[in-house]
């Protein structure tokens, strides 16, 4: 029984060691149903130089269930956001659920914002999107974020060259930030 165990053991340590076996990776989730959570969570994320991804769902609703059974743990969904991003989950009816829906403007359910650990919204997506696209979404917004944190806060101060507002306008444009690049537009023109 004994030379069972330890072949099981040493086959099983093998076929990890040399990837045959995939470790399932999920999207993790942190912990945060209050005020004090929230403020360790924006430290631990300026810590990490991760950005904060935070999904608002409500309990009855069908898509936030959707993304939680079909996209959330999906591998290629928890490589990129459990790499580039602290994740965290609320419930939007909660007492503290409420006061970030609020803070964040939440007009619909899901509502994902990915944020800065200052808390500065980068974008936002308002519904579904599917495994690969919400992978691929991440990656863009954490290869961007750097440069969408300085040129918004440059545009706010009218402090951006011709060719940096071109670029930020591409920039929003390929991220789906109509809104903001209807703005950038108008001052373009």
């Amino acid at each position: 029984m004994k030379k069972i165990r330890l072949v099981f053991a040493i086959t099983t340590i093998l076929l990890f060691s040399t990837g045959i076996m995939n470790i399932y990776v999920q999207i993790e989730f942190e912990n945060v149903k209050n005020e004090q959570d929230w403020a360790e969570l924006l430290k631990a994320a300026e810590k990490q130089e991760k950005l904060i991804f935070l999904d608002i769902y409500a309990t009855w609703c069908g898509p936030c269930k959707y993304i939680d059974q079909n996209v959330y743990p999906l591998e290629s969904v928890g490589k990129v956001y459990n790499k580039y991003y602290l994740n965290v989950k609320i419930d939007g009816e909660t007492e503290f659920g409420r006061k970030l829906a609020r803070k964040f403007k939440l007009t619909a359910y899901p509502s994902m914002y990915y944020l800065s650990p200052e808390e500065v919204l980068i974008t936002k997506i308002v519904g579904v999107k599917q495994g690969p696209e919400l992978s691929a979404f991440g990656e863009k917004i954490y290869q961007y974020s750097d440069k969408i944190l300085d040129y918004h806060q440059r545009f706010e101060k009218n402090d951006l060259t011709a060719s940096e507002l071109k670029d930020y306008y591409s920039i929003l444009s390929e991220i789906g930030e109509e809104e903001q690049a209807m703005k950038l537009s108008r001052e373009l023109v």
